[in-house]
C-alpha cells in the first residue's frame, strides 16, 4: 500500500543479521487448493481483512472476511473438513465499505459477535468519512450497530482486546490518510474505543497515537500476564511501534516503543515474542523478524513489496515453534517461512502457491481438522475486472524441504531505544492529522475508476 516514491534509510541503531535462505525446490510439498468461494453472484470484489474462527459454535473453524468492492463482509461457514463452504453475509453487499473485521463477544451473551471498519461512504464517493460498526450474532442473524457515527475518517484496520481488563473486549482502530472534499488530508493514527456495556454503548475514540500516519497494519497481543499491547505500521513514517497497555484508576495509558523505521512497511503480525514486518525495498520488499533489543532477522528479501503484503503466523511443520506465512499481491506468490528451531538455524522458504493473481489477504488455522494449520487466501484484483477468490491451501504432512545454508554473521547490533511513557488520553474524537505534503496517500487508498459503481 506505499505508493511511495521516497526512500526512506533504515534507522539508525538497527542492524540486520543477514541469513541466507534456501531455494524454493519445484519438487517440493504440495498445497492442495481449494476453493472456498470464486462465484460470480453477488460478485466477490476485493477480498480485504479476514479472521478464522468457529462462528457457528460446530467445532470447525469458519472464516470471516471484508470485501471493499462487494461493500460487505462475508462468512463463510465450514460444512466440514474444508471441503464444502456456504457464503452468507453479514454486512450485505452494498452497505459497507468493509477493509478489516474483528471477532469477539461484544455482548457477553456467550457467542461471538463481528466488528468491522468502513474506509468511507461509498454514496459520496472517496473524500468522505468512514465508520466502526458491529454485528450482534442473534442465533445465526446479525444485527447491525453502530459504533460510531459516520465521521471516522480513515477508518481502515480493527482489532478486539480488553484493554481495562474489565471482561469486555475493546476496538482498536487504524486510520489512514482520506483526503476531503478540498483535498486536505484527514485520518491517520492509532485509536481505541471503549465497549462501556457490553456493546451497548461505546466511548469516544481515544487516542493512542494521532500522528502514526497512514496506519496499514495493526495486530494484538498479550505480554505474559501484564496486559494487553499493539503493534502498529505507518506507512507515511515507515515506523512499526509496539504501545504496551496499563490500567490505574480506570485510566488506559500505552507506552510507545519504536521497533523499526524501514522503507513504507505494509504489514506487521506478532509471532510470539518476535515481530514480523513486510515492507517495501528497491529490490521488491524484505521481511524481517524483529525481537525488541536484538538484531533484525530477515526473513526475505526481494519478497514482500509492492502495492500490498499480508503476514499470518501458526506452527506448520509441527515442530512447536511459530512459523510465518506471506503473500504477495504483485508478485502472485504465497508462502510459507518455517522459523529456525532444533532442525535448522535460519528461516526455511516453502512455495504454497505461485502465479497466484492478487493475493490480498490471509490468515491460518486448521480448517480441514487434520491437527495440521492451513492458510486462507483472498484475491483483489484492480484491473481486469475478473471476480475475486477465496482459497484454503491445505498443508501437506510434510512441509520442511532440504533446508538452507548457514547464517552470516554480523557485529551485534545496538539495542532498540527505550519505551517512551504515554499519559492517559482524554476521551475525544479523531484530531485531524496532515503529514508532510511531498507525502501521497497509499496507492490502493484511491480507488480506480471501476471502483465507482455504476
Amino acid at each position: 500500500m506505499s505508493g511511495l516514491e521516497s526512500r526512506l534509510a533504515v534507522a539508525a541503531g538497527l542492524a540486520c543479521v543477514a541469513l541466507s535462505f534456501g531455494a524454493f525446490a519445484q519438487d517440493g510439498p504440495v498445497f492442495e487448493q481449494i476453493p472456498i468461494d470464486d462465484s460470480s453472484e453477488p460478485r466477490l470484489q476485493h477480498g480485504a481483512g479476514m479472521e478464522i474462527v468457529d462462528v457457528d459454535g460446530d467445532g470447525d473453524l469458519d472464516v470471516v472476511m471484508a470485501a471493499s468492492l462487494t461493500d460487505g463482509v462475508a462468512l463463510y461457514t465450514n460444512g466440514g473438513g474444508g471441503r464444502a463452504w456456504t457464503r452468507s453475509w453479514i454486512a450485505e453487499p452494498g452497505s459497507l465499505v468493509a477493509t478489516d473485521v474483528a471477532v469477539a463477544d461484544l455482548d457477553g451473551d456467550g457467542d461471538l459477535d463481528i466488528a468491522a471498519v468502513g474506509l468511507f461512504d461509498r454514496a459520496a464517493e472517496f473524500a468522505s468519512p468512514g465508520r466502526v460498526a458491529w454485528f450482534e450474532n442473534r442465533a445465526g442473524s446479525w444485527i447491525r450497530h453502530e459504533v460510531t457515527e459516520p465521521s471516522f475518517w480513515g477508518a481502515y484496520q480493527i482489532a478486539a482486546a480488553d484493554l481495562t481488563g474489565d471482561g469486555r473486549p475493546d476496538l482498536v482502530i487504524g486510520a489512514t490518510e482520506i483526503p476531503d472534499e478540498s483535498g486536505t488530508p484527514r485520518g491517520n493514527g492509532l485509536w481505541w474505543i471503549r465497549n462501556v456495556s457490553n456493546g451497548a454503548s461505546w466511548g469516544a475514540p481515544i487516542a493512542i497515537d494521532p500522528d502514526l500516519a497512514r496506519v496499514v497494519s495493526i495486530d494484538v497481543g498479550e505480554a505474559n500476564g501484564s496486559g494487553p499491547f499493539v503493534v502498529a505500521a505507518g506507512n507515511a513514517s515507515g515506523e512499526v511501534v509496539r504501545y504496551s497497555s496499563s490500567v490505574s484508576n480506570g485510566a488506559v495509558a500505552f507506552q510507545r516503543q519504536l521497533l523499526v523505521r524501514v522503507e513504507s512497511p505494509l504489514a506487521c503480525e506478532i509471532v510470539g515474542n518476535r515481530v514480523a514486518v513486510a515492507h517495501n525495498t528497491p529490490d521488491g520488499g524484505r521481511v524481517l523478524a524483529l525481537v525488541p533489543g536484538s538484531p533484525a532477522m530477515v526473513v526475505a528479501d526481494g519478497f514482500g513489496g509492492g502495492s500490498m503484503a499480508r503476514l499470518a503466523s501458526a506452527d506448520f511443520d509441527g515442530d512447536g515453534v511459530l512459523d510465518l506465512a506471506a503473500c504477495a499481491r504483485d508478485a502472485g506468490d504465497v508462502r510459507i517461512y518455517l522459523s529456525p528451531s532444533a532442525a535448522r538455524t535460519v528461516y526455511e522458504p516453502v512455495l504454497v502457491a505461485s502465479g497466484y493473481q492478487g493475493p490480498n489477504s490471509m490468515a491460518a488455522g486448521d480448517l480441514d481438522g487434520d491437527g495440521r494449520f492451513d492458510i486462507v487466501t483472498a484475491t483483489y484484483n484492480n484491473m481486469d475486472g475478473s471476480i475475486d477468490r477465496v482459497d484454503l491451501w491445505r498443508t501437506p504432512a510434510v512441509v520442511a524441504g532440504a533446508g538452507a545454508p548457514p547464517a552470516e554473521e554480523t557485529p551485534p547490533a545496538e539495542e532498540t531505544p527505550p519505551a517512551e511513557e504515554t499519559p492517559p488520553a482524554e476521551e475525544t474524537p479523531p484530531a485531524e492529522e496532515t503529514p508532510p505534503a511531498e507525502e501521497t496517500p497509499p496507492a490502493e487508498e484511491t480507488p480506480p475508476a471501476e471502483e465507482t459503481p455504476p
